[in-house]
């Protein structure tokens, strides 16, 4: 009998700091990859390519015969250009994927959303939720350019998953952790004030994430948005107190003692049959 052949995998952003990781991870699986980004200095045939992902026809050319595509290229935060930029590249660049997936064919589109979508790192008016952990069936609440950028992907995702019969995942990404920034410990939880700002995802669960998003099977016409995180906070500020002193109307739902993430992974593990398994305590590993 022979075996299935390895997927082919397009990975866009390939050369930040999240997509360095997850192409190396995927190759690591035995699949092939295509890493393009804009600033990958030296392409090498058939494993990297320098695109603009602004440019619809680039990326009908990178997508041909992939079968599936995690898109991660974007500005990857507030404050590094003007808002504008921020939605026009980031907005254009995951229809450009998504159009392109779905007139090629590509059987499965992973898209980089953000915790941010629901927590906003820079809010303009106080955020409230009904209960914590948050979880994917509270309400959106979009309040810069950048949260509004990703939930735009993620509304552009389900129109595509939902009218053109595709398969689509929206990572909901909280701050990714590297190796080096683990080892400094939990930071101190003073000044948090988002939930965005005390959860996380260490690199190396980022990118088995990322990982099983695009090769877990998923029946088409179906959009996924899921949040994952450690099982820990990284404030040195105990779960309770922080919510005490930040969310004091929400329910509370499940165990938050010590340190617990309130950002529930459950939706994750049910689709995708992922947990994170790294973290800045013991109790998280």
């Amino acid at each position: 009998m022979r075996s299935q052949p390895e997927p082919y995998i397009v990975v866009t952003g390939a050369n930040g700091n999240i997509g360095k990781h997850v192409v190396n991870h995927i190759r690591s699986k035995g699949a092939r990859v295509l890493a393009v980004d804009r600033t990958i200095e030296r392409p090498v045939r058939d494993q990297s390519r320098n695109i603009n992902v602004e440019d619809l026809g680039q990326v009908f050319d990178v997508l041909h015969g992939a079968d599936a595509v995690i898109h991660l290229a974007a500005i990857p935060h507030q404050r590094l250009v003007s808002a504008a930029t921020i939605v026009q590249t980031n907005v254009m660049s995951t229809w450009n994927v998504l159009e392109a997936a779905h007139k090629l064919g590509t059987a499965r589109v992973v898209i980089a959303s953000s915790i941010q979508a629901i927590s906003t790192a820079t809010p303009r008016t106080r955020q409230f939720y009904k209960y914590l952990p948050i979880d994917e069936d509270l309400p959106l609440d979009a309040q810069d350019e950048y949260s509004l950028s990703k939930v735009l992907g993620e509304n552009m995702a389900d129109m595509f998953a939902r009218h053109y019969n595709m398969s689509v995942v929206s990572l909901r990404f909280p701050w990714v952790a590297s190796p080096e920034l683990l080892a400094t410990g939990p930071r101190k939880g003073d000044t948090a004030d988002q939930i965005s700002d005390v959860c996380y995802l260490t690199l190396a669960d980022t990118s088995e994430l990322c990982w099983l998003a695009a090769t877990v099977p998923l029946e088409k016409g179906t959009h996924w948005p899921l949040f994952a995180a450690a099982a820990d906070t990284y404030i040195d500020t105990p779960t309770l107190d922080f919510v005490r002193r930040r969310f004091p109307d929400a329910e509370l739902r499940g165990d938050l003692s010590g340190f617990t993430s309130l950002v529930s992974s459950d939706r994750a593990e049910k689709v995708l049959g992922f947990r994170a398994r790294d973290g800045f305590r013991a109790t998280a590993r």
